[in-house]
């Protein structure tokens, strides 16, 4: 079992996703005008793709990931703003 999640490259890029999620505190470190290009959605899905594909090694799985990612994330964002729409207009 050990052996299959070190050489799996689905889990490996979603721990890259993960690590990538936790550097969340690095625009605190950068000049304005480099913060200023991190909040780009573009830039922010390029870095995504660098980490996932620094350990995968593998450009197609780290769009796949990635893409997969974003799917989620938007899914997620259009129920909780239809959950609060519901909850903002019942009585």
């Amino acid at each position: 079992m050990e052996n299959s999640i070190n050489t799996s490259t689905t889990a490996l890029g979603i721990a890259g996703l993960l690590s990538n999620l936790g550097c969340k505190y690095l625009p605190l470190e950068l000049h304005e005008g480099a913060s200023d290009a991190l909040k780009h959605p573009l830039s922010r899905k390029l870095i995504m793709v660098s980490s996932v594909f620094l350990i995968t090694k593998n450009i197609k799985l780290s769009f796949a990931v990635v893409s997969l990612f974003s799917i989620i994330v938007m899914a997620i964002n259009y129920l909780t703003e239809k959950y609060k729409n519901k909850q903002n207009h019942s009585y």
